[in-house]
């Protein structure tokens, strides 16, 4: 008995790794085995109690004999069924069986794969009901369950059975307990799979036979997505939708009695070896998806010139619930956490993704740059640049996912402006704080949120970035032709029917802070530029024009831009841009001869009045200068005046000599007047 024991301890953990089936058909044999011991170790004494109480001695020894040979064959028995029974499979490799006991059921129309019979496989609980029409409210669960092993006892759905008596019935469908149920094989390939080690599928020595095969294996670089070749059958092409939980593909008997369908499955395989059914499953393998920074050619320039550029990824999953009709949307519900299932991990696990919620479609998340294991069979990635936000700009965003605005304007940010005498409430959406994420969220429209200089991932399906250029604009009415904002000059008619050209450059100005704003007032930059700007410089100039002659015009031209520089500062109230300066480059007089022939007597009139300024600051100049040539003079009479009192005082005989001197030298030209004068004086000093 020790040795007994000892086997059947030591062959419970040899197998201790054994699939719940097989340790139930191991069950069953240690269950005939107890029945042996039960007559060796009950019967027998009996036997010798029945010799005590009278029975003769070769009664007794016929009788033991009985139970000898009954025994012994019972023992010989259960040691066939355990070698019939005994498979030992290599520790890397799997045991695919086929049966092909002769009465046992053949495969249903359709099906490769077998997979077992449990009888009983059901019990009914009959629930007494007092209202033949109502099954509400029950007035008595008789709570004794009875068994039943055929299947005429419920209905085609095997949910429940109704009939009528006296009182109404209604059957309630429960299972078994997996331990209490005995699996009959069908014939064919058997879905269950033998493991490692020792296994004891019932008499499959004798009925069948086990086909050793490799476990396949995974890299570590790769990923692995199941192809059912067996189950419900979809039409070529599709994937399935439906999870059937059976311990990662390990299960194959758990995979076809959920409901399993042929084709792509939803889980995707690790790395690894790995235990399934390759008569079942087929395992493809696939790469990782990476995304990240790649040359591209730099905006504004040649191709050969390449920047750094960061990726992202569209997803549209081709799995999940469909968006309803009635919601007007493009791109499915983000997924939210469901009890265990906190994330997806981008992804990369669709299943947690479908136990969350998930909806098929354009998905609102975005793939960042990195490494994924993408179903390729239920995802779609679609990769695309990052928005980039230079230097001198803004991006606003605009929501393109998320409800409706309320009519109320509630949803609004609290500013209101002037915009052609009418009062209005600015369309920007305001931001609001989820609650349990503590994340920003927006309604569909125009949001307050502003992109600063930088990369950006931003979804371009679900929302729509516009760029605002935030340094100065310069916009111009000339002749001459630039890649944006150039305009024709503008043509205009005085009030005394002259015909001209006028060239106008204008510099407007939008502050990041003012961008969102704008974009909801004027839609974009070049629409303020357009619709607003452009006509009103146009207007204001033919009607300014039209009430005045061109003289009023040509000579107070700083009053003329003041008032068109006026009219466009209330053009662009309200819509959040300034104008920061207006000059008026040119005006053409070639389309009139009228207007040249003034133009002419303009010109001349011009340089006749800069003219008589110069001509009047030369007379101004030349009498200043006969001025000093006169005060001059009178100083220099003084001056011999002065001296000529002091030749008086000379003596008669010295001035004769004195003045024949000065004469001679005079005459000689060696001194001139001052110099004459300056003699002199030596010549009385003396």
């Amino acid at each position: 008995m020790y040795n007994i024991v000892s086997a059947f301890c030591s062959l419970k953990y040899a197998n201790r790794r054994l699939e719940m089936q097989n340790k139930n058909e191991l069950l069953q044999i240690l269950i005939l085995l107890v029945l042996g011991l039960f007559i060796y170790y009950v019967v027998w004494p009996w036997g010798k109690s029945l010799d005590a109480s009278g029975m003769s001695q070769e009664e007794f020894w016929e009788m033991i004999s009985k139970w000898v040979v009954f025994g012994g064959g019972l023992l010989l028995g259960l040691t066939y069924l355990v070698i019939s029974s005994a498979v030992k499979v290599p520790a890397d490799k799997y045991g695919i069986m086929e049966w092909h006991f002769p009465l046992s059921p053949k495969l249903p129309e359709g099906r490769n794969i077998a997979t077992r019979i449990e009888w009983p496989n059901f019990k009914v609980i009959p629930t007494i009901k007092r209202d033949l029409y109502n099954y509400s409210e029950p007035l008595k669960k008789l709570r004794i369950d009875f068994s039943i092993g055929f299947p005429w006892f419920y209905n085609e759905d095997m949910k429940q059975e109704v009939w009528k008596t006296k009182y109404h019935y209604c059957c309630r469908w429960k299972p078994w307990p997996r331990w209490l149920r005995i699996k009959f094989r069908r014939q064919g390939t058997q879905a269950q799979i033998l493991r490692p080690g020792w296994n004891f599928p019932f008499l499959i020595n004798v009925f069948g036979k086990v086909e050793f095969r490799d476990m396949p294996e995974i890299p570590e670089d790769k990923r692995g997505v199941v192809i059912a070749k067996d189950g419900i059958h979809l039409r070529r092409g599709v994937m399935t939708r439906i999870h059937v939980e059976c311990n990662h593909f390990t299960n194959a008997e758990a995979f076809l009695e959920g409901g399993g369908e042929t084709g792509p499955q939803i889980e995707t395989l690790s790395h690894g070896r790995k235990l399934i059914n390759e008569k079942l499953f087929k395992i493809e393998l696939f790469e990782k998806t990476e995304i990240g920074i790649v040359k591209r050619p730099k905006l504004g320039h040649h191709h050969e010139e390449e920047v750094d550029w960061s990726q992202i990824g569209i997803v549209t999953v081709k799995i999940g619930s469909e968006i309803p009709d009635e919601e007007d949307r493009v791109i499915a519900l983000k997924p939210e956490p469901v009890g265990d299932y906190k994330t997806h991990d981008n992804f990369q696990d669709l299943v947690t993704w479908q136990k969350m919620g998930g909806e098929m479609g354009i998905q609102p998340q975005l793939v960042e740059p990195g490494g994924y294991y993408l179903h390729p069979y239920a995802i779609e990635l679609e990769k695309t640049w990052a928005t980039y936000i230079k230097e001198g700009q803004v991006g606003v965003v605009i929501s393109n996912i998320g409800e409706s605005p309320a009519a109320d304007g509630s949803d609004y940010i609290e500013e209101w402006v002037q915009i052609d005498g009418k009062e209005m409430r600015v369309p920007v959406i305001k931001k609001k704080t989820d609650s349990q994420t503590g994340k920003p969220e927006y309604k569909r429209g125009i949001t307050e949120k502003v992109l600063s200089v930088g990369f950006h991932f931003i979804h371009p399906v679900a929302n729509q970035v516009q760029i605002v250029d935030t340094t100065p604009i310069n916009l111009k009415w000339t002749k001459e032709r630039q890649p944006i904002y150039n305009f024709d000059p503008v043509r205009i008619t005085t009030k005394d029917r002259f015909y001209l050209e006028i060239s106008v450059e204008i510099g407007i100005i939008i502050e990041g802070k003012n961008a969102a704003k704008m974009i909801a007032i004027s839609d974009s930059e070049e629409e303020l530029i357009r619709d607003t700007i452009h006509p009103r410089l146009n207007s204001t100039l033919v009607d300014i024009a039209l009430k005045t002659n061109i003289d009023r015009i040509m000579n107070n031209i700083s009053a003329f831009k003041k008032h068109i520089k006026k009219a466009l500062d209330k053009a662009v109230e309200g819509r959040f841009a300034s104008i920061i300066y207006l000059e008026i480059s040119e005006i053409d007089f070639k389309k009139d001869p009228n207007a040249q022939e003034y133009l002419a007597l303009f010109t001349r009139e011009v340089s006749a009045k800069r003219e008589i300024p110069v001509l009047e600051q030369e007379a101004l100049t030349e009498g200043k200068r006969i001025e000093v040539m006169k005060q001059r003079g009178l100083a220099d009479a003084a001056r011999i005046k002065e001296r000529g009192r002091a030749l008086n005082e000379v003596t008669r005989e010295g001035e004769g000599q004195i003045a024949a001197s000065v004469q001679k030298l005079i005459a000689s030209g060696s001194l001139d007047f001052s110099g004459a004068l300056t003699a002199i004086s030596k010549m009385l000093g003396k």
